[in-house]
């Protein structure tokens, strides 16, 4: 259909996962952790984005806690910022995956903000068709909340489909679910119901508004409609260290998406690669390679290649300390990637214990068929790794 009418104005956003705290801490000083903070300082940026330039209509695509139960003060900052944001325009609010109450009978983590009949709220819990007034004219929205079957998606779609062709002004859809063809981040793994895009980029849907994928990007198929993802606005892992964090705002009319990806101030991660194997002192060559990067306020991980001998010696806390000398908000566990000889016997009286896991990892049950593949052997190192750096934050490590 040719483009038809005034453009309705629209931001975007969706994955806050309030009170998500990995590669953070909780200060008794503060009222919330640190990442935390960071997600509420993105959404401040946004709201002063809306206010500049005010919308003339705001969609939030899920997912604003880490879980349906968030603590009062963490509802409580949430509920400001939707407040601010309600007094600039509508404001609908979507169920994602992580909103969603386990069970038919309890609430999700939004549904208080319909209990209390919020002016200029909606609170999107089911399959619905709305018809939206913006003060530049209607807009047909369809509502695709998290559903955990993918059969029940799938069977909703079509109807949402059938009901809004009769609806006026532009037709979008806003959902929170996994398109396959998306990329996804280490985040994502959790995936929400999935669908190929070319089951989803359908008539009579002008554009299609996703969250549910932390990496903003734009789908499209042949001859659907555009498929957006905002992304999250801070950033969660290290897979997303280079991806910037922001919104969208789009202009939409009836067979017409326009965007704009708008960032926002993320807190950076930060991958520290050293190849330490021809060192005498691999700590001092590791201080060497940070002088010239700059590390204040980060989240930080080194990814080390270590001789097995210098890895025995080279303790966790100490790299731990020196990074945080060097200005990191948050180190994370570091990845360590061995060579050399592997002793046959474990001695646990002169290795630190991530080395003898590994090596444990690498020797068990070779010779009965039993031995960890490669894959396992890693994801095993890994969430030992992430269990010893939280043990060494609060100043619980053995040592």
């Amino acid at each position: 259909m040719a483009d038809s009418g005034t453009p309705i104005r629209i931001l975007l956003f969706a994955d806050l996962h309030l009170g998500l705290e990995r590669y953070g801490s909780r200060r008794t000083s503060e009222a919330l952790p640190t990442r935390t903070q960071d997600t509420l300082h993105a959404l401040e940026e946004l709201i002063a984005n809306a206010r500049a330039e005010p919308p003339d209509l705001i969609l939030f695509a899920g997912d604003a806690f880490k879980s349906p139960q968030p603590e009062p003060t963490l509802l409580q900052a949430f509920a400001e910022k939707v407040l601010a944001l309600a007094e600039l325009a509508p404001l609908v609010l979507l169920v994602g995956r992580q909103d969603a109450a386990p069970t038919a009978e309890r609430a999700s983590s939004l549904a208080i903000f319909a209990t209390l009949s919020v002016p200029q709220v909606l609170v999107a819990e089911t399959h619905a068709v709305h018809r939206i007034e913006t003060k530049r004219g209607p807009l047909t929205l369809a509502t695709a909340p998290h559903c955990s079957p993918r059969e029940g998606l799938a069977e909703a779609l079509p109807t949402l489909a059938q009901e809004a062709e009769a609806g006026k002004g532009p037709r979008l859809l806003l959902g929170h679910l996994t398109v396959e063809e998306a990329q996804r981040g280490d985040e994502d793994v959790l995936a929400n119901a999935a669908l190929p895009l070319d089951q989803l980029a359908l008539p009579p849907w002008d554009g299609v508004a996703l969250g549910g994928i932390h990496r903003q990007q734009a789908l499209t198929s042949a001859s659907g409609p555009l498929v957006l993802y905002p992304g999250s606005l801070a950033r969660l892992d290290f897979s997303e260290a280079e991806v910037e964090k922001g919104f969208l705002r789009l202009e939409i009319r009836r067979g017409r998406v326009d965007w704009t990806f708008v960032p926002v101030a993320a807190r950076p991660f930060i991958r520290i690669r050293a190849d330490l194997r021809e060192a005498s002192d691999p700590l001092e060559a590791l201080q060497i390679a940070l002088a010239e990067t700059d590390l204040a306020g980060t989240i930080v991980r080194a990814e080390l290649r270590l001789t097995r001998a210098q890895d025995e010696t080279l303790a966790e806390r100490s790299v731990r300390q020196l990074l945080r000398a060097a200005g990191a908000e948050h180190v994370a566990a570091s990845r360590r990637e061995l060579s050399g000889p592997l002793k046959t016997r474990l001695n646990v009286a002169d290795a630190e214990p991530p080395a003898l896991l590994e090596r444990y990892l690498e020797l068990r049950g070779k010779d009965r068929g039993q031995a960890f593949t490669a894959a396992e052997r890693a994801a095993l190192l890994t969430a030992a790794q992430e269990i010893w750096a939280e043990l060494a934050e609060e100043g619980l490590a053995a040592g």
